[in-house]
């Protein structure tokens, strides 16, 4: 089937504005804080609100993806970087894992920021359904999500812009 040229290019550039909007209305998604509490590995619970004020950075991993793995010291050391200067950070963990591999991985890899189980898919729905890992959201002081991206971080480009949510001194 032959897509005549003329609904094309008709077509092409409606769905580029349809894709820019997207993007742009994602950036400014806002969570309702009340709606998200994460379930610590170690015991007891987080919700959004208590990061309020802070720039917080989400991923979502699972034990089966090698990416999330490999990632996983870069981000404890990221953390461990900016975490003085007021960055949140937690691992959520999908909901078709295991808590028994996650807290072996847990163990195994043993990272400085805490990690949660989303076993009845609430936080994954809460940040859009998320479904690939790794996915890593930041949530900027105010509460809206300056940042989503699906896939391994560039980790330069990721404190860059933690940096510039964070009050300066």
């Amino acid at each position: 089937m032959r897509i005549p040229a003329r609904r094309l290019a008709i077509a092409v550039p409606l769905l580029a504005v349809v894709f820019v909007v997207s993007l742009t209305s994602q950036r400014q998604a806002r969570i309702d804080p009340a709606a998200v509490s994460f379930v610590l590995t170690r015991g007891g619970q987080l919700g959004l609100a208590d990061f309020r004020g802070r720039p917080l950075l989400i991923s979502f991993w699972a034990s089966d993806c090698p990416a999330c793995l490999r990632e996983m010291p870069e981000l404890g050391e990221l953390y461990h970087e900016l975490s003085p200067a007021g960055l949140g950070m937690i691992g959520v963990a999908m909901p078709h894992d295991p808590p028994a591999r996650i807290l072996e991985v847990q163990q195994r890899l043993d990272p400085p920021y805490p990690l949660a189980f989303d076993l009845e898919s609430r936080v994954t729905r809460a940040f859009g359904d998320v479904r690939v890992t790794p996915t890593h959201v930041l949530v900027g002081p105010a509460g809206d999500i300056v940042f989503r991206h699906t896939g391994a971080l560039d980790m330069a480009q990721t404190r860059s812009l933690i940096l510039d949510l964070l009050p300066r001194t």
